[in-house]
């Protein structure tokens, strides 16, 4: 019987939400989720993809993407913050970069 073969990479991660979510909800559901929906698609999904990463999951004030380099990770979570000012609609982050082999 022959052992299975492992492949094994070495990934980052970058894990983000929203601060206060849940009372921006109960100020103003539609607005919060609104500014939410676009800060996802005018912010992170650009900005992962021009860094090479992935969103492995999406979650209502959060998500969790899978980088090749830590790099590429801490770079997309600096950029994030950056564009924030001009496109948060006054929302505020939480994100963390790890790596790791997997």
């Amino acid at each position: 019987m022959t052992t299975p073969q492992v492949e094994r990479r070495t990934t980052a991660v970058l894990v983000a939400d929203v601060v206060g979510y849940c009372r921006l909800v109960e100020t103003n559901e539609e607005r919060a989720l609104v500014a939410i929906k676009e800060l996802w698609g005018a912010v992170f999904r650009p900005l992962i993809a021009e860094y090479r990463g992935r969103i492995v999951k999406l979650m209502g004030d959060g998500l969790i993407a899978e980088f090749g380099s830590v790099v590429g990770a801490v770079a997309c979570a600096a950029a994030v913050q950056e564009s924030l000012p001009l496109n948060s609609n006054r929302l505020q982050l939480n994100a963390v970069s790890c790596s790791g082999s997997a």
